[in-house]
């Protein structure tokens, strides 16, 4: 059997039908892409979404926060009893211990020290929590763009903004 012969109009039917099947194959394709990329987002909010996880760790969790304290309750107490006990004179025994203005000097400076660091580990804290607000909003967003790109796929989309620097 003879195959028919290609005029040019034959041709032309061929071109349009294979750009069709194409077409419909590339816009699969991207709903899939968009599909994928909104999901993958969406994880990455809930990773850094507030919300979900719940609240950070106290800093006490670590225990720095509760030995500062104590230490600060332990300075507190032997300063009360150093003064009213024996009228502020260094080197007297008290009830407790023996107590001289050097290692109330060094128990002070040690106090100092923690509480910096405990000022320190808060501000982190603080600052981590506001960067994965503004990671988890910048996710939603991205999340939400791809869901509205996968359902019109043969439309461009707009290049994505850059994250949220640290």
């Amino acid at each position: 059997m003879r195959l028919p012969r290609m005029t040019t109009r034959r041709w032309m039917v061929a071109v349009a039908v294979t750009a069709a099947i194409l077409t419909v194959a590339r816009i699969g394709w991207r709903w899939k892409r968009f599909n994928e990329l909104a999901t993958s987002h969406q994880q990455a909010a809930d990773l850094y979404s507030v919300v979900k996880a719940g609240p950070p760790p106290p800093i006490n969790a670590t225990g720095i926060g509760t030995a500062a304290e104590e230490a600060h309750r332990q300075i507190e107490e032997d300063k009360r009893l150093w003064r009213f006990s024996f009228g502020g004179k260094p080197g007297y025994r008290m009830t407790r211990s023996l107590i001289t203005a050097d290692e109330l000097r060094r128990d002070e400076e040690a106090l100092k020290q923690a509480e910096a660091v405990i000022v320190e580990a808060e501000t982190s804290r603080r600052l981590m929590a506001l960067y994965d607000r503004e990671m988890a909003l910048y996710h939603r967003e991205m999340s939400e763009k791809y869901r509205r790109a996968a359902m019109r796929p043969w439309l461009p989309v707009d290049p994505d903004p850059p994250p949220p620097k640290p």
